[in-house]
């Protein structure tokens, strides 16, 4: 399964190069993508989520930023092309709400990672957390830094049930005259036990 998510990551990024340059998946050739940091990241994340192993992942839509980025191929502007690119062919939610932080904050290999990780853009309506991990990114921008993932379980009330089913009930009732307080009380406790 790991080396399976490492060759689907680098092949939805092909795919994404080659509609991008107009040429074959067979003559793309990676430029920042193929630098070390790139198959660290790519590597890293799959390894972390294959010893994970979690039934599913959720991810917000992932933001993209503004502005221009110095790539081999010149200066492009945010979002890049292969990002646009990666989220067409993918179907994803991109987002792209703040405006006024000009950098990139989305770039093509971690677009690839969700495209190909994720299960869906839409979080659970209830859920609790149980444990919270939190990567800072060495770029400075105007706020932390960070990506946070959560460990989550999707919140099921067991007592709600969705199919209900005719129950028989036993009712049990008991007429008590001419009995004191106490009596009663004496009772209720020998009832209890």
């Amino acid at each position: 399964n790991l080396k399976s998510n490492i060759l689907s990551v680098f092949k939805t990024l092909a795919e994404a190069e080659s509609n991008v340059h107009g040429v074959s998946i067979d003559s793309v050739h990676f430029h920042e993508i193929g630098s070390i940091d790139s198959l660290v990241d790519v590597i890293g994340v799959c390894a972390g989520i294959n010893y994970l192993n979690p039934e599913r992942i959720f991810c917000s839509p992932p933001p993209l930023g503004s502005g221009f980025v110095e790539t081999s191929h010149g200066l492009l502007p945010v979002p890049a092309p292969a990002v646009l690119e990666l989220a067409k062919l993918n179907n994803l939610r991109i987002s792209n709400t703040d405006e006024l932080l000009r950098t990139e904050l989305s770039t093509p290999t971690g677009i690839a990672l969700i495209a190909v990780l994720a299960d869906s853009f839409v979080q659970p309506t209830s859920f609790s957390v149980k444990n919270i991990g939190i990567g800072i990114g060495s770029k400075k921008l105007d706020r932390p830094n960070l990506l946070r993932t959560c460990l989550i379980e999707e919140f099921s009330d067991k007592s709600y049930n969705s199919n209900p089913q005719l129950q028989n009930i036993v009712v049990l009732e008991a007429w008590v005259d001419d009995s004191s307080a106490e009596d009663l009380a004496l009772l209720i406790e020998k009832l209890r036990i």
